[in-house]
């Protein structure tokens, strides 16, 4: 199976995210169906999840997530969107 055999039967995000939590020189198993679930077994859902009820309670709080910043953190190390 190619990697874009991959993305398109459980998607983008989801190799992306088996990829990164392994080492590089460790052995690797892809578990298409865990990778498919919706469950809280599976790492990516989970994680999706979580983002989309926090992007909810600054919905509702009508606050912008910029302004949750604690005070003395430097975020200009972080170069990425």
């Amino acid at each position: 199976m190619t990697i874009r055999d991959l993305v398109e039967e459980v998607g983008r995000d989801a190799v992306r995210y088996f990829f990164m939590m392994r080492r590089s020189d460790s052995h690797f198993v892809f578990d298409i169906d865990l990778a498919k679930s919706q469950t809280e077994e599976n790492p990516v859902f989970y994680v999706q999840m979580a983002h989309a009820r926090m992007s909810g309670i600054f919905r509702v709080a009508a606050r912008a997530p910029e302004s949750a910043t604690p005070q003395g953190v430097d975020l200009a190390v972080l170069d990425a969107p």
